[in-house]
């Protein structure tokens, strides 16, 4: 992305230049993990994380990713309000787009935006930035506004959401029947499956989940042809282009 925008410095090995933490859940938020982390390294995160990660006394920086409407999701890079966080460059804004009940803890979005060619996101430019839509757990795609937000104001580039739901002990990731909505509402050119844990359910539990785990698969080969689907592997990466 530096590469992309010319920003990248001379002698920049691909370090670590900040941590996004999209949730406070110590799946996502885990201290063992982070404290190997840098002091230095500047923490962008959601506000109950922000708490939590303050606590530790180790980074020097942290700070909190605004709150999004979700009517108007493009605010991140077109309001006058100023949505920058500091420790990021002006090409890239990151946001939280909340979902509400009934698990507001759990069901949101983390918007990723940024411009290719290193023009700052601001309030009163032309450009129109491409976006990771990120929601690990789900966010219910009947409250995310569409059509100007998957055309004219964004590029919705990738959706990194579950195919598998979990329902214990609640409605922890909504899975892929709601990811196929959110995917048809953003127009997004891949689908990058995440938090699919390999989990063991026994009990009532189990006897749900392996109910319905042969009707997603179906879906899941039923996919429209104009969007790439690509697992990617724990230790494994893909290029976005």
């Amino acid at each position: 992305m530096e590469r992309a925008a010319g920003t990248l410095a001379d002698g920049d090995n691909g370090e670590v230049d900040s941590v996004l933490i999209t949730h406070y859940l110590d799946d996502h938020c885990h201290k063992a993990s982070l404290l190997q982390i840098d002091a230095a390294v500047p923490i962008v995160t959601v506000g109950k994380g922000a708490c939590m990660v303050e606590s530790w006394g180790h980074f020097t920086s942290v700070e909190t990713m605004p709150d999004l409407d979700l009517a108007a999701p493009q605010t991140l890079w077109q309001s006058d309000r100023d949505y920058a966080v500091t420790c990021l460059p002006s090409f890239l804004r990151v946001g939280r787009l909340p979902s509400g009940p009934p698990f507001p803890e759990l069901h949101w979005a983390t918007l990723i935006a940024f411009s290719t060619d290193g023009t700052a996101l601001k309030a009163g430019t032309q450009m129109v930035p491409e976006t990771i839509f990120y929601s690990p757990h789900g966010i219910y795609a009947e409250r995310v506004q569409d059509t100007s937000f998957a055309t004219e104001h964004s590029r919705v580039l990738a959706l990194l959401h579950g195919l598998d739901p979990a329902f214990s002990p609640q409605a922890a990731n909504l899975g892929i029947e709601n990811g196929e909505k959110l995917a048809k509402k953003l127009g997004v050119k891949y689908w990058v499956p995440t938090h699919d844990e390999h989990l063991s359910y026994g009990g009532v539990i189990g006897w749900f989940q392996s109910k319905y785990k042969k009707e997603w698969a179906e879906m899941v080969a039923g996919d429209s042809e104009e969007m790439v689907r690509r697992e990617i592997e724990n230790g494994e990466s893909f290029v976005l282009v």
